[in-house]
This record gives structure tokens, C-alpha cells and sequence, in this order.
């Protein structure tokens, strides 16, 4: 019961119990007046009239009119008088009472019809939200198909190059076999001929050998003789020079002479005319003049140099006569000169043979070595040969040592690794699609619980508003029995004070009270009307709640799906130690070399309990994933079922779902795809802004205050200097909770405990202690590149 119903006045009871008399009275006497207690009546009560229709206002309008213009001089007795107006105050409060119960009703009904339509929109809203989602997981199951499609071809173009690749490379490893066969047989003809050559070249070194002990005697000598002829040579020119000079001085000498013979003729011309005629004077005169002492004496000192001048032409012709044997003599030193450089170039290349007979000996040495390192390997090769066979022969099923077999059993383990790193590929796109489908199903169980928890509310609401009417429902067929009963013993007092006067006034009172029955009846239909309507609507609540049932059945395929996915992590912790263990056999095939020294090798049989594993593990695979397509349908369809239910739709359940399912409009998928083609763009465009900025912002950052900043863990920072000395001199970062940053200890760090004990512990400044880091840092690398200058 609510407080509504704890206010109500007493009145009702006492109505009730005066309701009740009657029934009881009408067994002992149907004929006696009964006298009704109204003394707790309510129409002193202010209370609102309540909302009524047209037809009711109507109809109860008239009825209080008749009832309030009664012609009470019609009435003959007083005692009817008096129980009229008794029963016109009676219905008087009876009908504020009941008007006061519809106005109650009507208002609960407003109330209820408001929350009902809040709770329609809510779930509208609801519905079209999943709608939206299983439309979105539509689409992302189409591409999730077109990219496992795409992937499929894919895996195929991938296999069928391989299988291309593999063939090429046996037509290269059976070419590089021909290759080999041929560079072998090269080989020994190589070996047998530089065998030949290195013989012969040894002899022929012997012979070049003596020729240069020989040679280089004779050059030694030669070069004796050569010093002598360049002794000679540089006298002869010495000589040559001098005769050059004393041939020049002859030729001015003549020259002189000849000019002198002239002007000594002239003046011996002048001087024995002059002389003559002196002479003739003298003689003439008889007397000798004192000045031709001097002339005479000066005439026989010339006459003596000239005779020394003719001694000295004398000479030098002699001399001359000398330069041609000289001359021949140069040109015989010239020739010896040419013979001996001819001897130093032929013995200059004496030498460069012997160098190159040397550099070949040393290559024949150095090929002599990789003969024997190559004889070494061949026989290295022949038992590693004669081991592959045995292995060949122990493990291929032809017994045919051919490396052929052994390829097809690589290729075989190759395909196997393939296959098994396919199947962990979609063993992990299922686990995840699987984690995105449990995380979509929570988040559906999660509302579909808030959905049922809201229904049952609602539930228990309708269900106190249903006991609530049920009640005044009670109550008012229990005032119709009492009217009706009223009716009846005015109809019997009818019948027994049967008069003509009062027949008019009392078929009127009745019609009025019938009018009044009648609206009571309608007010009492429109009542069940209302409590039907409401008992659909929890009928439909509880079809709603039936969906817990639905909730249910989801809970279990979760615990399905949970199994499966236990499962799958399973398989993939298989999957992670086969390959582990592929790993190590292919490490075992790659130092076979290594192993072949030890004499030990791994060995696989072709039917061996790991491929048996495989196969186990790819049919399990395909069961798993049967098992999940059958769960996503049934899931799909649960789902549908539940929004035809909260859609309030019971009947054909499931061909609605079928028809919800089957109806999928290709144009609002091509819209939905260009949609989110767009938003991958933009946000693919957003990406590559974000970058961008994000580049730009840090260079900026760090050409301006000189520190890298990069985020290592959670909630720690490492800086790096612009003018620091080494990578390795950096700084560490923490950022704690209260939002301060702690200094890390870093081998960089120790070394600037100045700083730290200045700037952090005294001062508590970081930026200060960075900037005072940035400033030392500086001033070291401009001293170091000043003295660097300097020096």
C-alpha cells in the first residue's frame, strides 16, 4: 500500500460499511426505511475535481441538475422527503468520492501513460542503437571476409611463386652442379698444366739466373768503363772548350795581325818614304838629327812582336790542324757511350724479367698452396658427399642417394613451417575477433541485465498500480450492488405506496437514479478498460523479461565461447612450442656443417609423431572455427529475437527474425562503406598532419632549448644534450604522482652532482639546472675548438 492510500479519510470505511448493511438488512425486512450514516461526509473536503470526458461531464451535469431543481412540493409525507434528501446526500458524497477516486485514476494514468511513452522512446533509442551496431558488424564481417578472401589469394600467388622459385632454383643448383663438374675438370687440367709450366719455369729461371750473374759482371765492368769514358769524356770537353777559346782568340789575333800588317804596312810605306827622304836631307845636309833614335827603336820593338805574333799563329795553326783527330776521337766516346746505356737497358730488363719471373714463381707458390687447400676440401667434400648419401639413403623413401629426394623433404618441412605460420596467423585473427565479439557480448549482457533490472521495476510499479485498482475496483462494484439494491427497494416501495399523484416524481427519481447507474456502469467500464490495457501492458513486460531467458542462453554461449577461447590459447602455446622446435631443427639443418665435424646430425622420419600432431592441430582448427560460425549465427539470431521482443511483437518470433535478417539493403551497405572509407581517410590524413606536427614540434623544441626529449617507460622521461659529448650522456626523468619530476641516478648524472646539489637541492629549479648544464657543455666545446684552432 502507498501513502495515498494510508491518507484516505475514514468516510470510506464507514461508506463501506453502510455499503455492506443493506445486504444484510434486505434478509430481515426488504420493506423498512433504513436510515444512513453520513455525519463523516466527505463534501466538506476541498479536494480537485477530476478530469472527465464530454460525454461524462454531460451526463453527470445533468444528473446533479435533476437532482438539485427536485420539486419537493410533489413529496407528500415528510418521512419521504427525508429519506430522499438522505439518499441525495448519500449520493451526493458517494459520486465527490468517486469523482475524487477517477481524478486519482486519471491522474495515475497520465503518470503511467507518460512513463510508458519515456519508456518506448528509451527503447526505441535502444533498439535503433543495436541496430546500428549489428549493422556495423555486418560490415566488418563483409570485410573481414573480403580480406580473408584477399588474403587467400594471396597465400595462393605466394605458393605458386614459391613453386616457381623452387623450380628456378633446381635449374640453378643442377647448372651451378654442371658449372662445378666443368670449373673441376678445369681444375686438374689447370693443375697438370701449371705443374708443366712451374718445371719449366724453374728451368728456364736457372738459365736467366746465370744469364744475370753474367750480366752483371759485364754491367760491373761496363761501368768501370764508363766511369773512364766519362773521365775522358768531361777532359775532352774541357779540352774541346779551351780550343774553342784559344780558336776564337786566333781568329782575333789574325784579325789583329792582319789589321796591324796593314797599318804596319801603310805606315812602313809612310815611314821609308818619310825615312827616304830624310835620309836625302841628311845625306843632303850632312848632319844626323837626334830624333830618329826613338823611331828606330820603336820599329824593331814592333817588328818583335809581330814575330812573336807569327810563332803564336804558328801554334795555334798547328793546333788546328789537331781538331779533326780531336773530333773523331769524340765521335768514337760518343759510340762507346751509346753501347754502354744499350747495355744498361737490356740489363734493366734482364731485371724486370727476373721480377716477373720472381712474381710468377710466387703466384705458382701461392697456386701450388690452393691446390693443396683445394685438395684438402675435395676430400673434405667427398666424405661430406658420402655422408649426405647414407643420410639420403637412410631417410628417403626410393633409397636413391639423388638430391632430389632430399629437396623434396625440405620443400615438404618448408610447406609444413608455411602452413603452420598461416594457421598461427588466423588462429590469431580469430582470437581476436573472438575478444572483440566477447567484448561486444559483455557489453550486450551488461545492458540486457540494466534492461531487465528496469523492467522488473517497472514490473513491480504495475503490479502495486494493479492491486492499487483492483482494490477501487472492488470498492466500486460494491457501491453498483449498493445502488442496485437501492434501486430495488425503491422499486418495491414503488410498487407498495402506489399513488397517482407521486407515480411522475418518483419515475423521474428513478430515471435519474438509473442515469446515474448508467454513467457509473461507463465509469466503471472505462475503469476495466483501463486496468485490461495495463494488465497487457505487464503481459508485455513480462514478454520483455522473458528476455532474461534470452540473457540466459547468451551467458551460455559466452561460457561456450570462453571454452573455445581457452582453446585457441591452448593451440597457440602448441603452435608457439612447434615452432620453437622448428626453429631448432632448422639451426641443426644450417650447422650441418658444424655437426658434420662431430659426426652428429639431426634426423626427421617422414610419418613422425610431430606432422601427426599438425594434422590433429589443422582438423581441430577447422572444427573450432565450424563450431564459432554456428555460435555467431546463433548469437545473431538470439540478438534479433530479443529486439522483436523489446519491440512488444510476441507472435511469429522467428519469421520476423528470419525477415529482420534476410532484409539488408545493398545501397545503405555501399553508403556505410563509403562512410567509413571517408572517416579512414580523414582519419589516415589526420594521422599524417599529426605526424608531421608532432616532427616539427620536437625539432623546434630541440632547436630551441637544446634538449631531446624522449618518453622510455611509463611516466619517465629521457634528455639528451644538442652539445653533448657522447649518445651515452643523458638524463633520466620520473613524473610521480603529485606531479613533480624526480631526477633518476645515470652514469651522466654522477658527474654533475655540482649542479644538482646547486640547482635542485638549494635552489629547486629544473629548468635552471638544464640551462646551467647547456651552458657548461657549450663553453667546453668552444674551448676545445679554439685550442683545436690554436694548435
Amino acid at each position: 500500500m502507498t501513502s495515498e492510500e494510508n491518507r484516505e479519510p475514514t468516510c470510506v470505511m464507514n461508506m463501506l460499511e453502510n455499503f455492506r448493511q443493506p445486504s444484510k438488512t434486505n434478509k430481515r425486512s426488504s420493506y423498512a426505511p433504513i436510515k444512513l450514516d453520513f455525519g463523516d461526509s466527505p463534501l466538506n473536503g476541498s479536494l480537485k475535481r477530476p478530469y472527465r470526458s464530454d460525454s461524462e461531464s454531460d451526463s453527470y451535469s445533468s444528473t446533479k441538475k435533476s437532482k438539485l431543481n427536485i420539486d419537493y412540493s410533489m413529496i407528500s409525507s415528510p418521512w419521504e422527503a427525508r429519506c430522499i434528501r438522505a439518499e441525495l446526500i448519500g449520493a451526493k458524497a458517494e459520486i465527490e468520492s468517486l469523482e475524487k477516486q477517477l481524478s486519482k485514476l486519471h491522474t495515475v494514468r497520465k503518470e503511467m501513460e507518460i512513463m510508458f511513452e519515456n519508456e518506448k522512446s528509451h527503447l526505441q533509442q535502444q533498439l535503433n542503437k543495436e541496430r546500428s551496431k549489428f549493422k556495423d558488424l555486418d560490415y566488418r564481417a563483409q570485410t573481414l571476409r573480403k580480406r580473408e578472401l584477399e588474403y587467400k589469394e594471396e597465400l595462393a600467388e605466394l605458393k605458386s611463386t614459391l613453386l616457381n622459385e623452387r623450380q628456378t632454383t633446381e635449374k640453378e643448383i643442377l647448372s651451378l652442379q654442371k658449372e662445378n663438374a666443368e670449373l673441376k675438370e678445369g681444375w686438374h687440367q689447370l693443375k697438370t698444366e701449371s705443374a708443366k709450366e712451374i718445371s719449366s719455369n724453374k728451368q728456364h729461371i736457372g738459365e736467366l739466373e746465370k744469364n744475370l750473374a753474367a750480366a752483371v759482371e759485364e754491367l760491373d765492368m761496363f761501368k768501370e768503363i764508363a766511369q773512364d769514358l766519362e773521365t775522358q769524356m768531361n777532359q775532352s770537353n774541357k779540352d774541346k772548350t779551351a780550343l774553342k777559346q784559344k780558336e776564337q782568340e786566333l781568329n782575333a789575333a789574325q784579325s789583329k795581325i792582319k789589321a796591324m800588317m796593314m797599318v804596319e804596312e801603310k805606315k812602313w810605306k809612310k815611314i821609308g818614304w818619310r825615312s827616304c827622304k830624310r835620309k836625302k836631307e841628311m845625306l843632303g845636309q850632312g848632319n844626323c838629327d837626334a830624333d830618329g833614335l826613338p823611331s828606330g827603336l820603336s820599329l824593331e820593338h814592333e817588328l818583335d812582336e809581330f814575330k812573336d805574333a807569327v810563332v803564336l799563329a804558328k801554334c795555334n795553326r798547328d793546333k788546328l790542324l789537331h781538331y779533326a783527330e780531336l773530333e773523331k776521337e769524340i765521335q768514337i766516346l760518343r759510340e762507346h757511350n751509346k753501347k754502354l746505356k744499350d747495355t744498361i737497358g737490356n740489363k734493366l730488363l734482364l731485371e724486370e724479367q727476373v721480377e716477373n719471373l720472381k712474381s710468377r714463381e710466387t703466384l705458382m707458390e701461392e697456386k701450388d698452396q690452393e691446390m693443396v687447400h683445394l685438395q684438402a676440401e675435395h676430400a673434405q667434400l667427398q666424405r661430406l658427399l658420402i655422408e649426405w648419401q647414407s643420410v639420403s639413403q637412410e631417410h628417403c623413401a626410393d633409397r636413391s642417394a639423388a638430391p632430389a629426394a632430399i629437396k623434396k623433404l625440405i620443400i615438404e618441412l618448408q610447406h609444413k613451417e608455411l602452413l603452420l605460420s598461416a594457421e598461427k596467423g588466423q588462429i590469431a585473427s580469430n582470437l581476436k575477433t573472438l575478444e572483440k565479439k566477447q567484448s561486444s557480448l559483455t557489453l550486450e549482457m551488461e545492458e540486457a541485465l540494466k534492461k531487465a533490472q528496469k523492467h522488473e521495476a517497472i514490473k513491480e510499479q504495475q503490479a502495486s498500480l494493479i492491486r492499487r485498482l483492483q482494490k477501487k475496483l472492488l470498492l466500486v462494484s460494491r457501491d453498483r450492488d449498493y445502488y442496485r439494491s437501492q434501486l430495488d427497494i425503491y422499486e418495491k416501495d414503488d410498487t407498495m405506496t402506489s399513488a397517482p399523484t407521486l407515480s411522475n416524481s418518483q419515475q423521474q427519481q428513478v430515471q435519474q437514479l438509473q442515469t446515474r447507474l448508467e454513467a457509473q456502469e461507463s465509469s466503471l467500464n472505462s475503469y476495466r478498460e483501463m486496468v485490461e490495457q495495463l494488465e497487457k501492458d505487464l503481459k508485455q513486460s513480462h514478454s520483455i523479461i522473458g528476455g532474461i531467458e534470452l540473457v540466459e542462453k547468451l551467458a551460455a554461449v559466452e561460457e561456450e565461447r570462453d571454452k573455445l577461447q581457452a582453446k585457441v590459447e591452448s593451440l597457440y602455446a602448441k603452435q608457439m612450442k612447434l615452432e620453437e622446435h622448428l626453429e631448432k631443427s632448422a639451426m641443426g639443418e644450417i650447422n650441418a656443417g658444424s655437426n658434420s665435424e662431430t659426426g652428429m646430425q639431426t634426423i626427421h622420419f617422414k610419418m613422425n609423431p610431430f606432422s601427426l600432431s599438425l594434422e590433429k592441430q589443422s582438423e581441430t582448427m577447422k572444427q573450432l572455427k565450424e563450431e564459432n560460425e554456428l555460435l555467431q549465427a546463433k548469437c545473431d539470431q538470439l540478438k534479433a529475437r530479443l529486439e522483436v521482443l523489446e519491440q512488444g511483437q510476441m507472435q511469429d518470433v522467428t519469421r520476423i527474425v528470419e525477415g529482420q535478417l534476410a532484409s539488408c539493403s545493398a545501397q545503405e551497405v555501399e553508403d556505410l562503406r563509403n562512410q567509413v572509407k571517408s572517416y579512414d581517410l580523414k582519419i589516415q590524413r589526420l594521422k599524417e598532419a599529426f605526424k608531421t606536427t608532432s616532427q616539427e614540434y620536437r625539432e623546434a623544441c630541440y632547436m630551441l632549448l637544446g634538449y631531446r626529449i624522449d618518453r622510455v617507460h611509463h611516466n619517465q622521461y629521457k634528455l639528451s644534450n644538442m652539445y653533448a659529448e657522447s649518445p651515452n650522456d643523458y638524463l633520466m626523468f620520473k613524473l610521480t604522482s603529485g606531479g613533480s619530476l624526480d631526477l633518476l641516478s645515470t652514469p651522466y648524472s654522477e658527474t654533475l652532482m655540482d649542479f644538482v646539489e646547486l640547482h635542485l637541492e638549494h635552489q629547486h629549479s629544473i629548468p635552471l639546472f638544464l640551462s646551467a648544464i647547456t651552458v657548461d657543455l657549450f663553453t667546453k666545446q668552444t674551448l676545445m675548438t679554439t685550442t683545436d684552432a690554436s694548435v
